[in-house]
């Protein structure tokens, strides 16, 4: 008897922690991921997160072929990659579509972006 008290126990915990993580999500997530442009010669250097209501665009840097953002929960955004090209002789920028982070339950989300 003394054992089922625990698993109980630590039921109730597992439970108590998931309601907590739906009824509080996170304010702030880390998106991260790869950048691909399909543009032969191209590389992308910068991506833009926009959101959707307006607002600042959040931009950080792509490195070896990846980024990490600090973006608000609760949002959509508008996703843009800036891009070199003819070994940066010109650059471009491409839409890539949106990212939706309105119903988020953990701090942390891979989002990959081409274009």
């Amino acid at each position: 008897m003394g054992n089922m008290k625990w698993f109980i126990l630590i039921g109730v915990a597992i439970v108590g922690l998931g309601l907590y993580a739906y009824l509080n999500p996170p304010t702030n997530v880390t998106v991260t991921g790869t950048v691909t442009t399909t543009g032969i010669g191209t590389k992308p250097t910068f991506v833009d997160f926009t959101p959707n209501h307006g607002g600042s665009a959040s931009s950080v840097a792509v490195t070896s072929g990846s980024y990490s953002a600090i973006l608000l929960a609760k949002q959509v955004y508008n996703v843009k990659i800036h891009f070199s090209a003819l070994g940066n002789i010109t650059s471009s920028t491409c839409d890539a579509g949106t990212l939706n982070l309105q119903q988020v339950s953990s701090e942390s989300q891979q989002h990959n972006i081409i274009c």
